[in-house]
């Protein structure tokens, strides 16, 4: 039991490790991805005058995030770009939030709409993937360990 506990503690507190070295990298190139905003705003501008009433299917066709994502990125090791591009693709809603900027977009602010969505797209990502990292958990789960092995004695020794 007591085992069994450690390696739980450990895997945990690995995976919590990987993901605060992906946020040191991620807080470290995150004006890359002012880039790869300022690309995709660029590319959502062709796709609403070539469309005018494009859908998020059209705007996904138009908008290759992962692509994007890839060219940005390429110069990061490669240990952090696969991470933060598995993380902008899996955890954003990218396209969800380029069509809330069509306004914007089309009213020729891209400036301002790159701008918009980088907030919104740094905002998703440290609530969904860097804000639920961590390790208090641990704190009450290694002295519960320890309870549960010193009762589990004292039941079988008496």
């Amino acid at each position: 039991l007591c085992v069994g506990f450690v390696l739980f503690a450990v895997s945990k507190s690995y995976s919590f490790a990987i993901v605060d070295a992906i946020r040191i990298g991620y807080n470290k190139v995150n004006f890359l991805l002012k880039k790869a905003c300022v690309l995709i705003v660029d590319k959502a501008e062709v796709a609403f005058t070539a469309m005018g009433n494009a859908s998020n299917k059209d705007l996904s066709k138009a908008i290759n995030v992962y692509d994007i994502s890839k060219k940005i990125f390429d110069k990061v090791p490669t240990f952090i770009s696969k991470r933060i591009i598995a993380i902008i693709t899996d955890k954003v809603p990218i396209i969800d939030l380029v069509s809330g900027l069509k306004n914007d977009i089309v009213g020729g602010n891209k400036e301002e709409a790159s701008d918009k969505l980088f907030v919104q797209i740094d905002g998703k990502i440290k609530s969904t993937v860097f804000e639920e990292n961590n390790i208090k958990w641990i704190f009450w789960l290694l002295p519960l360990n320890f309870i549960l092995v010193v009762a589990l004695i004292i039941f079988k020794v008496a």
